[in-house]
């Protein structure tokens, strides 16, 4: 991530300097020209300016001005306590950053190689609110990523497209809330803009100077509208996601299947020969599978069992009509391979374990799909130890068990087969999931659009839209340098002051005040990842 960032950043500053060369070469005729269109390019960004003329909308805000304002009423309640929380949080991380200095003198270690451990043992403070950061970043962090379902597997191209479209819908929404309550309140709006700082966008709304004459909680109003707008957005992708299955049910329905794979060697892949792109996952061990969190919690009960394989009696071995020899079932089949593989023109399955070729039992067992559904009597408890009159088939990755995986095949129809997989983990990391399909479609538009998953990809959108709205609204909140949560610091200390004795000291401390959360807020992201160990 930081050689992103530093490529980025050298990439825009050669642009910058490369641009000065040629305006220079032109004498200045380009620049001259981008500022006649309201564009200006400074080191740091490009801004682009307009005057925001829409007589419709400032007309549709001065007749509804009574419903808007109590609205916005609302939207203020919730930037004031959001500014407060955010205070108290920047409040807690300078005490946590006081005591880790401390300990740092202490002990005389760096700052970012210091003993979390022993930093706890030395102040207890300390430790009490490394255990609170724990339990808020893994409610907050943690269970939000995977309710988000961003995906180590998931391109990095992809998610940062996401990002950078949200904020191209976040930012405007937020200045829209300005905009709309400044002209309900007769404050006019001069321009609006858009910047783009190191390919990442932001956007501007400018007022007159009047707004400096309105009352103070009319400008409550004004300064909390983008937070309040982000609030609304943020509850409005929520009920998209939950409304989204119900949308799409005409044309999709909600199904596991497989849209490709993370690698596609066989030898780093098990399941690359397995599975098929355009596969629907029904069940795993008879248990039905519909989304992608029932494959996480099958396999962390998996991983929980305590057993490391399946135990089949000798005797049932040699001759149930369940299991054939492996020279019958199995021929040219390689002894060193590691999986099971369907047999054509049968219903056996071979499970091949190199481990037993010095063991004196047969290396090779095939298995027939009617045994699947006796797990009473072949699905066993298993130790470590191989016993006389058992015949132990061994497992040594996660999970510890053969698993039993039933997938509906569109492409023969619709033929619905049984799998024996060695590997359950390799259900999250070697494959991914769709968890959307179309109901009725030719079979090249069925595989097209389980590859391209349009859906998923909405889904996410609008999971990072959730996101980044929230992230942008509470960071806006907060009582910092060219922040909403400046002006709102300012009303606290106004309804809430300090002992002052002149409204120059009330300037000098405001001042004094905003400079220490700023740098709070900038020291808060180390402090993160130094108390969850990251």
């Amino acid at each position: 991530m930081v050689g992103v960032v530093v490529i980025v950043s050298i990439v825009w500053l050669v642009g910058y300097l490369g641009f000065q060369i040629l305006d220079s070469l032109n004498q200045h005729g380009w620049s001259d020209w981008l500022r006649m269109h309201s564009v200006q390019i400074t080191k740091g960004c490009v801004i682009w300016s307009l005057k925001l003329h829409v007589p419709k909308l400032r007309s549709w805000c001065k007749t509804h001005k009574q419903f808007l304002r109590r609205f916005f009423q609302l939207g203020s309640i919730c930037g004031v306590l959001a500014c407060f929380l955010v205070m108290l949080g920047l409040a807690l991380t300078g005490i946590t950053i006081y005591f880790i200095f401390a300990a740092c003198v202490v002990t005389r270690s760096i700052f970012w190689r210091v003993d979390t451990l022993e930093l706890a043992s030395n102040f207890p403070l300390v430790a009490s609110f490394k255990r609170l950061l724990l339990r808020v970043a893994n409610a907050l962090l943690f269970h939000l990523v995977d309710w988000l379902k961003a995906e180590t597997g998931m391109a990095f191209a992809e998610s940062l497209l996401l990002c950078w479209v949200g904020l191209l819908i976040i930012l405007p929404v937020h200045e829209l809330g300005h905009a709309i309550i400044a002209m309900a309140e007769g404050v006019e709006v001069e321009k609006v803009g858009l910047f783009l700082s190191f390919f990442i966008p932001g956007m501007f709304v400018t007022v007159e100077d009047s707004l400096d004459d309105v009352h103070t909680r009319c400008r409550l109003r004004i300064l909390c509208a983008g937070f309040w707008f982000n609030l609304l957005l943020c509850l409005v992708s929520l009920v998209f996601l939950f409304l989204l299955p119900l949308l799409v049910t005409p044309i999709f329905k909600q199904q596991i299947a497989v849209s490709g794979f993370y690698i596609t060697e066989q030898e780093s892949n098990p399941l690359f020969h397995r599975l098929s792109i355009g596969d629907e996952l029904m069940s795993i061990n008879h248990k039905e599978v519909r989304e992608l969190d029932d494959i996480k919690k099958t396999v962390r009960e998996l991983v929980s069992e305590t057993f490391v394989g399946i135990c089949l009696n000798k005797n049932n071995f040699t001759n149930s009509e369940y299991f054939r020899s492996f020279s019958i079932c199995c021929p040219g089949l390689s002894n060193d391979d590691h999986n099971s593989w369907p047999i054509e023109d049968s219903g056996y399955k071979c499970f091949v374990e190199s481990s037993f070729s010095n063991t004196g039992y047969p290396n090779a067992v095939c298995i027939s799909d009617r045994w699947l559904a006796t797990q009473d009597f072949a699905l066993g408890f298993c130790n470590e130890e191989r016993i006389d009159d058992t015949y132990f088939i061994p497992y040594t990755g996660t999970g510890g068990r053969l698993v039993s995986l039933k997938r509906r095949i569109p492409k023969e129809g619709g033929f619905n087969q049984t799998l024996l997989v060695i590997t359950p983990d390799a259900l999250l990391h070697s494959v991914k999931w769709t968890e959307y399909v179309p109901r009725a479609s030719p079979l090249w538009l069925y595989k097209l659009l389980v590859i391209w998953n349009p859906i998923g990809i909405i889904e996410r959108f609008f999971r990072v839209l959730f996101i980044l709205s929230a992230i942008v609204g509470i960071c806006n909140m907060a009582p910092v340098w060219r922040m909403d949560g400046e002006d709102v610091f300012a009303w606290l200390l106004i309804y809430f002051p300090l002992p002052m004795t002149s409204y120059v000291e009330y300037g000098l401390r405001r001042k004094r005040w905003l400079r220490c959360f700023t740098i709070l807020s900038i020291l808060s992201f180390p402090l993160f990842f130094i108390l969850t160990d990251f």
